[in-house]
């Protein structure tokens, strides 16, 4: 586990898909979009593989989120 501004986060395990994010950060870094534009997504997109978890963290698979972002990019 890491430490950040107090909060403990892990950043990645390993699941089907690709290592499991935690955290908006990690999330971010691999889209290459802004913390705003991932909540932008996940308000648009039903299908978008972000989840909020009920401690208010983020959560999501890299593997399928790459995915999605490559879907979405020729989807416009």
């Amino acid at each position: 586990m890491k430490e950040a501004n107090g909060r403990q986060y892990q950043q990645s395990d390993k699941a089907d898909g690709g290592d499991v994010l935690f955290g908006m950060k990690a999330i971010c870094r691999v889209l290459g979009v802004s913390d705003a534009t991932v909540i932008r997504y996940m308000r648009e997109y039903d299908d978008f593989p972000v989840k909020k978890k009920a401690g208010g963290g983020y959560v999501s698979v890299s593997g399928e989120l790459s995915k999605w972002f490559r879907d979405y990019v020729r989807r416009r």
